[in-house]
C-alpha cells in the first residue's frame, strides 16, 4: 500500500512540473490547455506530490515507533515509546511483540 502511494506521488510530481512547463498537454487525442497560469497549477501539483511521499515515509516511521512489547518472563506489557531500550526495566530480559506471543508461547494461555 505505501510503496502505490509513493509511485502516485512521484507521477503526480511528475505530472504538476510537466505542466509547469507545458502549457497545453495532448491527453487521449485531445489538448488540454491551463491557461495563463499553468505554472501556479503545476507547483501546487509537485507540492501536492512531494508532500504525499513524505507522508508516506513518515506513516511507516510512525508505525515502526509505536507498538507494545511484552516480557516473557514477567508477562508486563510496554508501550515501545515508552522504553529506553528493548529489554525488560525489571528482569532485563529481551522483550517481544505482543502480536504472535501467544502463538510462540502457547503454554501461557
Amino acid at each position: 500500500m505505501l510503496f502505490m502511494t509513493r509511485i502516485a506521488g512521484v507521477a503526480l510530481f511528475l505530472f504538476g512540473a510537466l505542466v509547469t512547463f507545458e502549457r497545453k498537454l495532448p491527453y487521449w487525442g485531445y489538448e488540454v490547455d491551463y491557461g495563463e497560469y499553468h505554472w501556479v497549477i503545476g507547483i501546487a501539483m509537485s507540492c501536492l506530490g512531494v508532500s504525499i511521499v513524505i507522508s508516506s515515509f513518515r506513516k511507516r516511521t510512525i508505525e515502526e515507533e509505536t507498538g507494545t512489547l511484552i516480557c516473557p518472563s514477567c508477562r508486563k506489557p510496554y508501550n515501545k515509546q515508552d522504553l529506553q531500550s528493548t529489554d525488560c526495566p525489571e528482569c532485563n530480559v529481551p522483550l517481544e511483540q505482543v502480536e504472535g506471543f501467544y502463538d510462540r508461547h502457547p503454554e501461557d494461555e
